[in-house]
């Protein structure tokens, strides 16, 4: 599948829903209720933190989900990068993922990633969603569809626009 990739960025609940709706079309519904709430309370009650108010249970009782898992996957993947990205001279790139710059107050925002750092983010997540118990094939395949859904930078010498038709390899 060819889309056009995004160069101005976006925002993790957009990336997260695109994945799903791809790789797992039948948690629709759970990708929805997470993205109607806020992103680290989503966060804390996946973890089994604050047990009491709402879902009440952590990633272990939620595996044969894969929205659960790529949503915690996710998150620590991009946070890791825009760290490494900050450590590397890109000063602000972390505050805007976690304060979410231009979005919605619930939803971290997402600059747009060299290829580079998509393709790690995608390396994280896909290693960790295995960790987690989720099949080879069913983690390559969430790999597949976060690589195009993640916002990229436009490269200078392909004036500013890009294709992508990113498949991940085993």
């Amino acid at each position: 599948m060819n889309s056009s990739a995004r160069s101005t960025g976006s925002d993790f609940g957009h990336v997260f829903n695109e994945v799903v709706l791809e790789v797992a079309p039948d948690e629709q519904a759970v990708a929805d209720e997470y993205r109607s709430m806020d992103h680290d309370v989503v966060l804390r009650r996946l973890r089994g933190k604050n047990a009491g108010d709402g879902l009440g249970f952590g990633l272990p009782e939620l595996l044969p989900l894969l929205s659960p898992a790529l949503f915690i996957a996710l998150d620590q993947a991009l946070r890791k990068v825009v760290d490494l990205s900050v450590e590397g001279g890109v000063k602000g790139l972390a505050r805007r993922f976690r304060r979410g710059r231009g979005s919605s107050p619930s939803s971290p925002a997402i600059p747009a990633l060299s290829d580079e750092q998509v393709s790690d983010v995608v390396a994280r997540v896909r290693e960790s969603l295995e960790r987690d118990g989720v099949p080879e094939g069913q983690a390559r395949d969430v790999a597949t569809a976060l690589a195009r859904a993640l916002p990229r930078s436009p490269r200078p010498e392909d004036g500013g626009r890009r294709e992508v038709d990113h498949v991940v390899d085993d």
